[in-house]
């Protein structure tokens, strides 16, 4: 009779060891898609802020009678880029290429 509950309780503390081990893979892998389409999101809020303050500057520029010549960008590389950063920012705690100012960023 012990040994029955004894096996009856080892079954019952490995079942929930296994239990709560997929739970706690199936979590962490629910929260890291999650991160990643709050990325995602951000990125492209970024890449359409940047594209508005361009065209606001070239908008001045007109009204100003100082064209300039227009800086086109490819947005799926700006987000790209922005991932990039996001990623480097939470594992380093910097961004190379949003800390080199201006003259980095193209």
């Amino acid at each position: 009779m012990t040994g029955t509950l004894v096996l009856i309780l080892g079954s019952a503390a490995v079942g929930a060891l296994i239990s709560s081990l997929v739970n706690g893979l199936f979590n962490w892998r629910a929260k890291k898609a999650e991160l990643e389409r709050r990325d995602m999101e951000m990125a492209l809020k970024m890449a359409e802020l940047r594209h508005q303050q361009l065209m606001a500057v070239q908008e001045w520029n007109l009204k100003t009678g100082q064209p300039q010549p227009v800086s086109f960008f490819d947005p799926l590389v700006t987000v790209i880029d922005y991932r990039d950063g996001m990623e480097e920012y939470r594992r380093t705690g910097h961004w190379k290429k949003g800390e080199a100012g201006h003259g980095g960023a193209s």
